[in-house]
């Protein structure tokens, strides 16, 4: 059995991103005490996956879509420049995307949040999940990454 799961390293331990606790856990209950197994860890790539991206712009920015009724609000989205999925991708970052300081040549230090293609896999992953669990307490539930493939 193989098991790949995303993780970071606390205090010198893999700990498996909130969303992967329970399912790693699981699989990991199934091996013996006394089996001896492979362990590797690399780090992630720099940047979100293709298969995370997919699935942001298919399936939770529709949903935010729906769920904040910018399709019934077209003319909000218009006076900002955007398309209503640009508004629930927009939501999406204010909700889910912490902020960063920048400072300007002047000194002035402004609060910003990144663009979303700058992600690491483990943040988008966490954008992701946190999105996915407000999107379920909200009664709207995503299909599986496997069943939406």
């Amino acid at each position: 059995m193989k098991i790949n799961f995303p993780a970071k390293i606390l205090a010198g331990r893999a700990v498996p991103l909130p969303a992967h606790a329970g399912p790693v856990a699981a699989k990991l209950a199934k091996f013996k005490a006394d089996d001896v197994v492979r362990v590797t860890i690399e780090t992630e790539p720099k940047t979100r996956t293709l298969a995370q991206n997919a699935r942001y712009w298919k399936l939770i920015v529709p949903a935010f879509s729906e769920w904040t009724g910018y399709e019934e609000f077209p003319e909000s989205a218009e006076r900002l420049g955007l398309a209503p999925k640009d508004s629930a991708h927009e939501v999406l970052k204010a909700m889910f995307v912490g902020e960063r300081e920048a400072t300007l040549p002047d000194g002035t230090v402004v609060k910003i949040r990144p663009s979303t293609a700058k992600l690491t896999v483990a943040e988008f992953a966490d954008l992701q999940e946190r999105a996915e669990r407000f999107l379920n307490s909200q009664g709207i539930y995503l299909p599986d990454a496997e069943e939406a493939a």
